[in-house]
């Protein structure tokens, strides 16, 4: 009889200790996921305020690209009606401070710093943008986009570096102090000549650039407007 109770004893403590076994198993089990999941969602967080901040400053970067494509929007709209009178008047009876001033307008050319601040630090995380399609809007506006704009107005710098750098190569038109233009010939007719015909081939190109950048600036604007909605949505 006392046999059969210690047998009885033994087997109910062996019973007890795996209940136990068992049970700090679970709890291990449990702490490790509770942890896992406190860790996952610290890194969430983590990667929402990240995608926020940079999203900001992509905001911040399409701003100052507006602002650079309105200003040479602008000169070239006042190019562009300088060429056309240098085009069409005759240059002996051409005001000379009328020419001097239009001449003024097409000389140089202008270029854009396209600012990725924004865009390349998402790129430097793997583009972490969890909007899709603003992640697709993202990547064709600097991949694409800014290319085609950026080839569209060097065109402009390249026709006055081959054309109209001859020009002025040959003294016909000479700045002074870096400023004021001055017209040493006017009534040359190979400069009158050299002119137009530099001002003609330029003004397609002007036209053309400019409903490139026009149509720039509503890529710009909707996405703008897309990133403006990202940033409420996360921010809430």
């Amino acid at each position: 009889m006392l046999n059969f109770l210690r047998k009885l004893r033994k087997r109910s403590n062996k019973t007890g200790y795996f209940k136990y076994a068992i049970g700090e198993i679970f709890l291990v089990v449990i702490g490790i996921l509770l942890a896992l999941q406190i860790s996952d969602w610290n890194q969430f967080k983590k990667d929402r305020e990240f995608e926020l901040f940079t999203l900001k400053e992509v905001e911040n970067n399409l701003q100052e690209d507006r602002k650079q494509i309105s200003r040479i929007v602008s000169k070239y709209a006042t190019a562009k009606a300088s060429i056309e009178d240098l085009s069409s008047q005759p240059f002996s009876s051409y005001d000379s401070a009328k020419m001097a001033a239009d001449i003024d307008n097409i000389w140089g050319f202008e270029r854009f710093f396209p600012i990725r601040n924004g865009y390349e630090a998402l790129k430097s995380r793997g583009f972490q943008v969890s909007n899709a399609p603003l992640r697709t809007a993202l990547g064709r506006y600097y991949e694409n986009e800014l290319t085609r704009v950026t080839a569209s107005i060097f065109d402009i710098e390249r026709a006055f570096l081959t054309e109209f750098s001859s020009i002025i190569e040959s003294g016909y038109v000479v700045r002074i102090d870096n400023r004021e233009v001055q017209i040493t010939n006017q009534q040359s007719r190979r400069f009158e000549s050299a002119l137009k015909t530099y001002a003609r081939g330029l003004l397609p190109n002007i036209t053309g650039t400019v409903l490139n950048l026009n149509a720039f600036m509503d890529i710009n604007e909707q996405t703008l407007k897309a990133i403006n909605q990202e940033i409420e949505r996360l921010a809430k």
